[in-house]
């Protein structure tokens, strides 16, 4: 029963496992492709990324965002975050970007109180909801980003 490196986490276990017993990932299936392909699995997988880039405890989706962004020599941002975008802070405190989410509660404090005041009217009302917006939009953009880094690096800006 040979080891084998798990192509996505770069874990060794047993190429007779169903799945990898740190990430999940489907050996058995990996295993199927192999001896279909060559006669039997006699390919011995590197690892996918070094052991400091593990990200096997994400979801499907930043890990493979993470590795597009490690690939890139971080120039690569990530995809629009739906979910940042709608829940700005809320989704900054649930991926520990704590630092972020309070820049942000206090932007929309800033935008949604004193602005209004200062500009008088509907001018002030409409400057509001564009910053809020701009805001949302340009968050949604780096939200990827900001979590590789909280995640990965361990800095929050």
């Amino acid at each position: 029963m040979p080891l084998i490196f798990c192509p996505e986490c770069g874990n060794q276990t047993s190429d007779q496992a169903p799945a990898c017993n740190k990430c999940g990932y489907p050996i058995a299936k990996l295993n199927f492709n192999q001896a279909s392909n060559t006669g039997a699995n006699t390919s011995q997988a590197s690892p996918a990324s070094p052991a400091s880039n593990n990200f096997s405890g994400l979801d499907y989706y930043y890990q493979q965002e993470f590795e597009e962004i490690q690939k890139s020599k971080e120039e690569y941002r990530g995809k629009f975050n739906w979910w940042a975008f709608f829940f700005s802070w809320i989704w900054c405190f649930t991926k520990g970007a704590w630092g972020w989410a309070l820049v942000l509660i206090l932007a929309n404090l800033i935008t949604s109180f004193y602005l209004p005041h200062i500009i008088r009217g509907e001018i002030g009302l409409l400057f509001s909801f564009l910053f809020g917006l701009g805001t949302a939009i340009t968050f949604g953009h780096n939200a990827t980003k900001i979590y590789y880094n909280v995640r990965v690096k361990n800095k929050q800006f």
